[in-house]
């Protein structure tokens, strides 16, 4: 009995040690999201969603920052969240639309490289991990 106690105690301490010698490594965002998603919006100019590296939380979901920029001038600075529905789609808030009331959620298709939000389309700029890039 008392052998058996101390195997499985000799054990449980490899293992602990282990996980304190190999931490998992940082999360990112999703890679198909980071980068640059741009709309001919409003018309006679571009707007253009920067979406940056973040982290993954767990079961599909996804918190990074992200910037709003209108013919290159900053309007928003702030953070998102993207949660996963399958392989392909994604529903994306903008966390600082909270404060103007209700979330915006927009829809992430990755096989197409579209993001919808608030009735705007925009496209990811330049190819990624084979992803083409789409023109109006």
């Amino acid at each position: 009995m008392r052998t058996r106690f101390s195997r499985v105690l000799t054990a449980l301490l490899l293992v602990v040690t282990g996980w304190l010698c190999f931490p998992a490594g940082n999360a990112q965002a999703h890679p198909l999201l980071v980068g640059d998603w741009v709309s001919p919006t409003p018309p006679g100019a571009t707007a253009t969603f920067h979406f940056c590296p973040g982290e993954h939380l767990g079961n599909g979901l996804w918190r990074g920052q992200c910037s709003l920029n209108v013919s290159n001038c900053s309007v928003i600075y702030g953070s998102y969240e993207l949660n996963m529905i399958d392989d392909h789609q994604a529903t994306l808030t903008p966390l600082r639309s909270h404060t103007n009331g209700s979330p915006t959620v927009g829809l992430v298709d990755f096989s197409t490289g579209v993001l919808t939000l608030k009735n705007v389309t925009y496209r990811r700029r330049g190819p990624i991990m084979g992803v083409p890039v789409l023109s109006r």
